[in-house]
């Protein structure tokens, strides 16, 4: 669960789908998260996310914060322009 040897989780792809989004599915699916990297003795959660991407909105909602900046290089040109957000959990 530790995340490069530190009390962090780090959430890798999470995704709900348009029809189920505004219904309390994203919170509790994060909820269950939490109560998981809790359990592991982590100290915050950390996700990246696209930085066009709507549920920026979300996560700053529930207490992530942007933390940093990322570019990925994904091949054939591509770049992933992603934010690094974190939440303090203890």
């Amino acid at each position: 669960m530790n995340y490069k040897g530190l009390s962090k989780t780090k959430i890798h792809k999470i995704y709900i789908l348009p029809e189920s989004q505004g219904k309390g599915v994203g919170k509790l699916l994060m909820k269950t998260i939490t109560d998981i990297a809790m359990k592991n003795k982590n100290h915050s959660l950390s996700l990246n996310v696209n930085r066009d991407n709507s549920a920026i909105d979300f996560y700053k909602g529930i207490g992530f914060e942007k933390v940093g900046e990322e570019n990925i290089d994904i091949g054939d040109g591509f770049i992933m322009e992603d934010y690094i957000m974190e939440k303090k959990i203890v």
